[in-house]
């Protein structure tokens, strides 16, 4: 599936203020998730789920308020997200996809702490079920 693109997400795209979607699902990205995308405040589809990207989703993505779909699951990415349920960001029915189903088959905690996410995948991001919390 994908491209089979690996490397880094380019930062340098966080400059392109003008686009609206980013489609980077499915391949072999590593690294961190850019913060610089936060400048990309015209953005509606944001999908890098099923990579190989770790760390945490960058505070600054609470600007994306065009955003709706953010799926980031079948990744390394850990932390807690809930700081964005606040914002009127997920109040415009964002599809947001995590890996934050507790106790998957693989025995495996949540990786990503996500109350307001719309589905909860496994820790491999391959199984994905309505939140219930949401």
């Amino acid at each position: 599936e994908g491209n089979q693109l690996d490397g880094t997400l380019p930062e340098e795209y966080g400059e392109l203020t003008k686009l609206t979607s980013l489609y980077f699902e499915s391949n072999r990205f590593e690294g961190f998730l850019p913060s610089s995308y936060g400048n990309l405040t015209n953005l509606v589809n944001l999908f890098v789920n099923n990579n190989r990207l770790s760390g945490t989703v960058p505070t600054e993505y609470s600007a994306l308020t065009n955003l709706k779909y953010f799926w980031f699951h079948g990744n390394i990415l850990t932390g807690n997200v809930d700081e964005f349920c606040d914002s009127y960001l997920w109040m415009n029915d964002t599809d947001l996809r995590s890996d934050c189903l507790r106790n998957d088959a693989d025995g495996a905690p949540a990786q990503i702490e996500c109350s307001c996410c719309s589905s909860c995948c496994d820790s491999n991001g391959t199984d994905c079920v309505a939140n219930t919390q949401y």
